[in-house]
């Protein structure tokens, strides 16, 4: 029930370490995740679980972690296109679904319990923690992880892919934070 650790990046393993993560950690889930997540309504299912016990209420708050070394395998982006994307400034990952915008909000769960790509993927929906300060993280009934914010930040909420699972999802958030932060 821990992460693969084969498929992190050094970037993903550096921002988890930074965090308070060990591969060895493991959390309990029971009374400060899962029975309150339940009682609002949403299905815990085994990925959810897994996700709970490895990363539950980890806190990732870039602005307060030393420089992330850049990853010799990717290449930086153009950093003047970098320069309209200054609000990645704010970026954290919550592993507390508590911080999540909206996840005891009714209409989110049915909004995105009945989206079709989480129909496509497994048939349930699970809030794991928030990305930035307006993104759910989401984990779909087959391990893909997606992240969906609210109508006031996006005309068209939706559900935007991260990774097909949390390893990948890790990797693509870290990724994303050695160049925005």
């Amino acid at each position: 029930m821990t992460l693969n650790i084969n498929l992190l990046t050094d970037q993903t393993i550096f921002l988890l370490t930074a965090a308070g993560w060990s591969p060895e950690r493991t959390y309990d889930p029971t009374t400060t995740i899962l029975e309150p997540l339940t009682t609002i309504g949403w299905p815990i299912f085994p990925e959810a679980q897994r996700i709970f016990t490895a990363l539950g209420m980890l806190n990732l708050n870039l602005q307060h972690l030393p420089p992330i070394p850049p990853d010799p395998r990717t290449t930086t982006p153009d950093p003047i296109a970098l320069r309209d994307h200054l609000w990645y400034a704010d970026i954290r990952i919550d592993f507390d679904p508590y911080e999540a915008f909206a996840m005891d909000d009714e209409d989110f769960i049915v909004y995105w319990s009945s989206h079709p790509l989480v129909h496509h993927h497994g048939g349930s929906i699970c809030p794991i923690g928030s990305y930035h300060p307006w993104d759910t993280l989401l984990v779909c009934g087959d391990g893909l992880i997606v992240h969906g914010s609210p109508e006031f930040m996006n005309p068209a909420p939706g559900l935007v892919v991260l990774g097909s699972n949390i390893e990948t999802a890790l990797n693509q958030l870290a990724y994303e934070a050695v160049f925005f932060v």
